[in-house]
């Protein structure tokens, strides 16, 4: 069977192409609930009350669950005496604890947006940043811009359809820099001028802009890592925040 799909490549490229779908495709087949309960049995889970995993297997997601098999694991086998109620419970203690995480960084993304926004108009005006002279790399400049775009394009945010009717799309900066995501905000800061940038962490953050823009990254990370479905991954694959000597 022919079927016609558009697929996104990693440098984000479309294309459209043929797929030949297999007869047999290669993907694990669907459990029912009872089903996946035993093949955790199987692997060596002690489960006490089946009726309990069951009703939260219902709620949260087999899939989703499993991230937090891993530790648990030797291979394919659980090691002794781990039981179904450990590992929901370390589930239920990672929830919280990014609920909670994601509360705190709420305050430091607002927070970084605002500086950015009010220090950048005070200094060059509402839509001073629509100009690439006032910023390092014209090619990080040029990302940014098409990235903003597009934010902007597939919105539907009440405060951008107020911007896009009222003033012809022109947005200024204390708005576009509420439409982005945190990552982009984080390279917005980095391709600041360095006088910029110096303003904005010596009068916001009390610090020198590098340690403010890796301190920032780190946040970025880790409301990335609060929006998976599982656990962090290894530190090794996070840039560890940059502080100052005195420390």
């Amino acid at each position: 069977m022919l079927v016609q799909t558009i697929m996104r490549t990693r440098v984000g490229r479309l294309f459209s192409g043929n797929i030949i779908m297999p007869d047999s495709c290669p993907v694990k087949q669907f459990r029912d609930y009872d089903a996946l309960i035993q093949i955790l049995i199987d692997h060596g889970l002690i489960i006490d009350d089946q009726d309990a995993a069951k009703s939260f297997l219902k709620e949260v997601n087999y899939y989703r669950f499993s991230g937090y098999f891993l530790t648990f694991k030797n291979g394919s086998v659980f090691y002794p005496d781990v039981t179904f109620e450990i590992i929901r419970d370390l589930y239920y203690f990672d929830h919280e604890l990014k609920i909670l995480l994601l509360k705190y960084i709420a305050h430091i993304e607002i927070a970084f947006r605002n500086a950015i926004s009010h220090c950048h108009a005070e200094k060059y005006g509402p839509i001073g940043y629509l100009k690439s002279d006032n910023f390092d790399n014209i090619h990080y400049y040029a990302q940014f811009i098409c990235n903003l775009d597009k934010t902007i394009k597939r919105s539907n945010d009440v405060f951008v359809a107020h911007h896009k009717n009222k003033y012809a799309s022109i947005f200024p900066v204390w708005v576009a820099v509420q439409t982005i995501t945190i990552g982009t905000l984080n390279k917005l800061y980095d391709n600041m001028l360095t006088p910029d940038k110096k303003h904005i962490a010596k009068t916001y953050f009390n610090s020198s802009w590098v340690y403010v823009s890796s301190w920032f990254k780190s946040v970025a990370d880790l409301r990335n890592i609060c929006c998976l479905l599982y656990t962090s991954p290894s530190p090794r694959d996070r840039q560890k925040s940059r502080m100052p000597s005195s420390a």
